[in-house]
C-alpha cells in the first residue's frame, strides 16, 4: 500500500511535527503502513479507511503517536477496551450481514 502525500501530512499534523525531513517522513511512512496491517489485524477486518472519522481513526492516531514515542507494545493493554468494542461491531455487522444474504 502506497501512503499519499494527504496521509503523511495528516499524520504528522497528530503527531505534532511541523518540519519535513526525508528520513523522518519514511519513518511515518512506514510506521502508516505497518499500523494499518496490525490495526486490521487487531479489530479482525480489512479494507479498512483509517483516514475517515471514525472510532477506527481515533484507535489509528493513538497507534501512531505511541509508535512515533516507540511504545508501541503498550498500546494494545491501552487500547484494549476500544479494540474490542470495535470488534464486537464488526461481529454484528458480519452476522447482520450472513443473515441478510442467507435470506436471499
Amino acid at each position: 500500500m502506497a501512503v499519499t502525500k494527504e496521509q503523511l501530512e495528516f499524520v504528522k499534523r497528530h503527531l505534532g511535527i511541523t518540519f519535513s525531513d526525508v528520513d523522518n517522513d519514511k519513518k511515518i511512512q512506514d510506521m502508516i503502513e505497518d499500523g494499518i496491517i496490525k490495526l486490521e489485524d487487531l479489530i479482525g477486518k480489512s479494507g479498512v479507511d483509517f483516514f475517515k472519522p471514525s472510532l477506527e481513526r481515533r484507535l489509528f492516531l493513538a497507534f501512531m503517536s505511541y509508535c512515533y514515542n516507540e511504545c508501541a507494545e503498550e498500546f494494545e493493554t491501552a487500547y484494549s477496551r476500544d479494540i474490542n468494542r470495535i470488534r464486537r461491531k464488526n461481529a454484528v455487522k458480519n452476522e447482520v450481514q450472513n443473515e441478510e444474504e442467507s435470506e436471499i
